[in-house]
């Protein structure tokens, strides 16, 4: 797919990705010192199930808005060019998409990021300490050149969080077939094919990426598996139990793959620094994940684990 046609589907998307890259963002994933603990020593990181994630209308609450939009009359100008792109219907596409559905809410393997600013670098963030740091907390904070990076070897894909309102995702549909009508010129080189997978896979990503206003302060990005649907010979599932929950996760391996163009995955280049959160063990925790950090390779691993010293209660 050619960059100039994928940003007409998916404006808001390739504008994120551009906004993070021009500025070097860099993301954190927070999680309890365990799990950053089993991140560095096997060298893989875990993807779970969308069905465990916090957020119970997960999936539900974008194809719900896609379906208030795209099967009412807002919509019959995208429709009309779909038509004339593929069978002369649109009904190719509403099919192919029906028929992921199933799939898309459970069998859709995640983990989450956070944006990481200059001003997160002392303490990281209160509201990810309260969410996901539990009694130890870390927040693994990672260089973005290799989230951000254009490659299958892995067929696994990074995608930042749109956060709106049902009203507000109308609007924002309305945009971008506004920007699709404005510029069908550029479309009729494609075939019918080519045309079905531009707007298959704008549906698929706004299905796995909307969100509730609410979380806003999250600022979230998704690591994305769909199994099923792309599977990975290196992406590998296994059962675990994980709270007393029997479950099914995807590994993804901390290694590059050069050849295939993925470069910066392996953790010594992978990690900006570690911040160890609220705890009642701060310098015992920053003492073991310096050794972690010098197990997995990364030089001087004293000048990248901090402690947030939040003074918060936990």
């Amino acid at each position: 797919m050619s960059d100039e046609i994928s940003k007409l589907f998916l404006p808001q998307l390739f504008g994120k990705q551009e906004l993070v890259q021009g500025k070097k963002t860099r993301f954190a994933h927070y999680t309890s010192a365990e799990g950053a603990m089993s991140i560095l020593t096997t060298r893989k990181m875990w993807l779970r199930n969308i069905l465990f994630m916090n957020d119970f209308s997960e999936v539900d609450f974008g194809i719900r808005c896609l379906s208030a939009f795209f099967n009412g009359t807002s919509a019959n100008a995208f429709w009309e060019i779909v038509a004339r792109l593929t069978d002369g219907t649109g009904q190719g596409v509403k099919d192919l998409f029906n028929g992921w559905v199933p799939d898309l809410t459970t069998q859709t393997y995640v983990t989450c990021v956070s944006e990481h600013g200059p001003e997160d670098d002392a303490y990281g963030r209160l509201s990810m300490w309260r969410a996901y740091g539990k009694n130890t907390g870390v927040a693994l904070v990672v260089n973005p050149d290799v989230m951000l990076s254009e490659t299958d070897a892995l067929h696994t894909y990074t995608y930042p969080v749109w956060y709106g309102t049902e009203r507000e995702a109308q609007d924002m549909f309305k945009e971008v077939v506004d920007g699709i009508v404005a510029n069908e010129s550029k479309l009729k080189s494609m075939t019918a094919q080519e045309a079905t997978a531009h707007a298959f896979h704008m549906f698929h990503s706004f299905a796995l990426c909307l969100k509730h206003r609410g979380f806003e302060e999250e600022r979230e990005w998704r690591i994305i598996h769909r199994p099923k649907m792309q599977p990975s010979e290196r992406v590998t599932p296994r059962t675990v139990s994980i709270g007393g929950v029997p479950q099914r996760i995807y590994e993804v391996p901390l290694a590059d793959v050069p050849q295939e163009g993925l470069v910066g995955l392996s953790i010594p280049s992978l990690i900006n620094r570690v911040i160890v959160g609220p705890t009642e063990y701060p310098v015992a925790l920053w003492h073991a994940f310096v050794e972690l950090l010098r197990e997995a390779g990364v030089e001087n691993p004293e000048s990248k684990v901090f402690t947030s010293n939040i003074p918060l209660r936990v």
